[in-house]
């Protein structure tokens, strides 16, 4: 989904920063730090939407180290209060927390857990065993996703298995957010036409029950095998599981302005309801790395492939 928004200059007032002195003791290690935060948007969109957020976003931390064994326990508070959207003023997360023990070359891993994945900065096509807070789609949260992980590494070889047995489903823009579209909607068709919508000024947005195609969210799983050479890294990747970012379809009452051969040009005569559609897909895809001197080359690629239910709305990329 697209906002014509997506370029308004956002402005960050205050960022306070309170780091709070870690400390050690019985083996635990303590953190925690708050940030503040006031925003402010350059170009007001409309009345029922945020031209200001107060945020204030807390960490608490806590590492507990045994023998061969040790306990991460991370929890995130963002608090929002006076955003207008209801989805947006509270979000908690538990992004590592998890047991973690080591026998040899193996690490097995099991709770709550970030991932990341590929070697490329910005854009990584590789890096998508998380699922992710999307409320500002522009600096989106990877949120803890429940899983078994198991790490193998001995010598120049390295396997990563991982198992998720529930996934959890992504979160989107609230309803008054500003980052869903206020203004001119454009759809490419899935198996028409596409669509272009004239929307209201004042226009609402609703969320539909959210559905799934399949069972998305159930048992999945993702391998990486790693090589490990002096000035060279090669690696493998594979995933089947749930999507970061589901089908939307949106449920609009229009008007028809214009009728072209592949567009369709309506005015929206109500509020606008979306339908979130979760569904799997699978990735396959490679990466390398090459030391050259001072200079290092970074390169990755994938395959992703919706399953069958869902590949009239998505297709292969």
């Amino acid at each position: 989904m697209r906002s014509l928004n997506r370029y308004i200059l956002r402005l960050v007032l205050i960022n306070l920063s309170l780091l709070a002195s870690t400390c050690s003791f019985a083996q635990t290690d303590w953190s925690g730090s708050v940030d503040l935060k006031a925003i402010s948007y350059t170009n007001p969109v409309s009345s029922i939407v945020n031209d200001q957020l107060y945020q204030a976003d807390i960490k608490l931390g806590a590492v507990r180290q045994f023998q061969n064994m040790s306990f991460t326990g991370k929890m995130e508070y963002v608090g929002d209060p006076s955003n207008k959207s209801i989805e947006e003023q509270s979000y908690f997360d538990l992004p590592e927390f998890n047991f973690k023990g080591r026998l040899q070359s193996i690490l097995l891993k099991v709770g709550t857990d970030i991932y990341t994945w590929g070697v490329t900065d910005g854009f990584n096509p590789l890096d998508l065993v998380n699922t992710r807070n999307y409320f500002d789609p522009f600096h989106s949260k990877k949120m803890g996703t429940p899983s078994v992980s198991l790490n193998y590494a001995e010598g120049w070889f390295e396997a990563d298995l991982i198992y998720i047995p529930w996934a959890r489903p992504s979160m989107l823009p609230g309803v008054n957010s500003r980052w869903l579209p206020r203004q001119i909607y454009y759809s490419y068709g899935a198996t028409g036409p596409g669509v272009e919508l004239l929307l209201p000024n004042q226009v609402t947005y609703s969320y539909l029950p959210r559905g799934s195609f399949g069972q998305p969210l159930q048992n999945n799983a993702a391998v990486r095998l790693q090589a490990h050479l002096d000035t060279f890294e090669l690696a493998l990747y594979g995933y089947s599981g749930v999507a970061s970012v589901p089908i939307i379809i949106p449920n609009v009452n229009i008007n028809l302005t214009n009728w072209y051969p592949n567009l369709i040009v309506g005015q929206v005569t109500s509020g606008i309801q979306l339908k979130l559609q979760d569904y799997s897909q699978q990735v396959g895809g490679a990466s390398i790395t090459k030391t050259i001197g001072s200079w290092q080359l970074k390169a990755a690629g994938s395959w992703t492939q919706a399953d069958s239910q869902a590949s009239a709305y998505q297709n292969w990329s």
